[in-house]
């Protein structure tokens, strides 16, 4: 049984201690495969980096682990996985429900005396506690009621898009499907949809503002704000403009793009985030 993070290495087939590295930490119901074709990127342009694309907790190819089943729990499984590979991320990229994810790994370091990143990276996640309905009342109850195995990917689709979901959304689920051992022809879920509950419920109830007024000193936070998501409302933006930080967390607005920044407009993201890779 693996012990620590499913991972992926961009940029070669081992870590180069001689290169800088990225660590990138998807959202909620994906997988590091999510992220394959921006990681590629980095590397193309950028050679001199190496990115490892990491399936959290109970997604992809990752254990469930032990409860709690936490963003506290989430941070240290990414420090146990950078104690294995011998290397400490100079950048740490967080999307969604992986962007208060990298605020605690952040936060973890401090504590434990850890070196920090020196630019973190959160993509799309609102610092403070809130509520999303439409992930709580309906998008994980209605894959937890789904019979798995399921037949067909397309008999997936179809069956998802019965339920109401987009045919876009019903085929971005499929990547969270696996062949049977036994049965090629059956699919299930490679991800554990019950631990993802849970911990999408500590995500909502979880409170980053604290670090944001307070963040380790020599790094640096970027928050990346999607132009067309309406969750950033005025009082969260107004909370942004008078952190007494702001010399080191940056809001950024990425204009034509909603939640997935890194598929709608990837070009803009890639652009705002090489400061760092410079």
């Amino acid at each position: 049984m693996n012990t620590t993070l499913a991972h992926t290495i961009v940029g070669g087939s081992f870590l180069d201690k001689n290169k800088k590295t990225i660590f990138i930490l998807h959202g909620i119901l994906v997988n590091k495969d999510n992220w394959s074709s921006f990681c590629q990127e980095i590397v193309n342009k950028y050679p001199n980096w190496q990115v490892v694309a990491i399936d959290l907790r109970a997604h992809g190819d990752s254990p469930s682990f032990n409860p709690p089943h936490n963003l506290a729990s989430c941070a240290q499984d990414v420090i146990n996985l950078s104690e294995k590979l011998g290397v400490t991320p100079d950048v740490v990229v967080g999307h969604s429900f992986g962007g208060k994810v990298a605020l605690a790994y952040l936060d973890a370091c401090r504590q434990q005396n850890r070196p920090t990143p020196k630019d973190t990276w959160v993509l799309e996640a609102l610092p403070g506690c809130g509520e999303i309905p439409i992930v709580t009342d309906y998008i994980l109850p209605t894959l937890l009621s789904l019979p798995v195995p399921i037949a067909s990917k397309r008999e997936f689709v179809a069956l998802l898009e019965s339920k109401g979901f987009e045919t876009r959304q019903a085929q971005w689920m499929t990547t969270n499907l696996k062949s049977l051992e036994n049965d090629p022809e059956q699919f299930e879920w490679k991800m554990n949809l019950a631990v993802i509950q849970v911990m999408f419920q500590a995500f909502l109830a979880t409170d980053c503002w604290p670090i944001l007024y307070d963040p380790p000193l020599n790094t640096s936070i970027h928050i990346v704000q999607a132009e067309y998501n309406q969750l950033w409302t005025e009082e969260i933006l107004t909370r942004f403009r008078q952190l007494p930080t702001r010399d080191r967390v940056h809001l950024h607005l990425l204009e034509k793009s909603d939640h997935w920044v890194h598929i709608d407009n990837p070009n803009g993201l890639f652009a705002m985030m090489e400061k760092s890779l410079q």
